[in-house]
């Protein structure tokens, strides 16, 4: 957990589920603890956290993850990181590297492809009033064995300093497979306007 948002979330599916009377979430120690009037299973807190990027530990630890499972995680995260780093930088190369052949991106426009997908962000690159992004700047990075989840913020040049953004990600073959992305809607917008001015400063 990474904010108090991330508490909030947690604390709110958590004292949805029946039998819980009080749940208290510790965002330094990344803990949530719960009181009950009845024992309830671990599987019913985890079912009541499918969605999020958050797990219920003693499940987590049972069985223990393999040498082999770890590393691949660790692939997965790097790989990860390095895609997300390569969108905001525009490096094309290791997008290349990291995206299948046939990757699917969702965001506010749909690619079906990585040659598509890359071929937006070299257009949006060359474009003076889409020039916009300077990184992504990685808060949280997930992963599982095929899933990721990654919460970060979209670093521009203009006023609106920084678009707080979510993207679930689906490995396959130690490739990028597939990409869901929402942005802060509110700071996306501002930034549009800002860009729709530069466009249009007649208006």
């Amino acid at each position: 957990m990474t904010c108090t948002g991330c508490t909030q979330v947690v604390h709110d599916l958590l004292s949805k589920v029946p039998g819980v009377e009080h749940v208290v979430v510790n965002l330094s120690g990344g803990q949530a603890t719960i009181e009950t009037h009845a024992p309830i299973g671990a599987e019913v807190l985890a079912k009541a956290l499918i969605g999020t990027p958050y797990r219920v530990s003693d499940l987590d630890a049972t069985p223990e993850k393999t040498d082999a499972a770890r590393e691949i995680l660790e692939k997965n995260r790097v790989l990860v990181h390095s895609y997300i780093t390569a969108v905001g930088l525009g490096d094309y190369k290791v997008l290349e590297e990291c995206l299948h052949r046939d990757f699917e991106f969702t965001g506010m426009v749909v690619y079906r492809s990585s040659g598509d997908f890359i071929r937006m962000l070299r257009e949006h690159a060359s474009s003076p009033t889409t020039n916009i992004i300077l990184r992504n700047d990685i808060k949280a990075v997930f992963v599982d064995e095929g899933d990721a989840c990654v919460i970060y913020d979209l670093i521009t040049d203009k006023e609106v300093n920084a678009i707080p953004c979510a993207e679930w990600i689906k490995i396959e073959d130690g490739k990028i497979r597939s990409s869901i992305i929402k942005l802060e809607q509110y700071s996306m917008r501002r930034l549009l306007g800002e860009l729709k001015k530069k466009t249009n400063p007649q208006k």
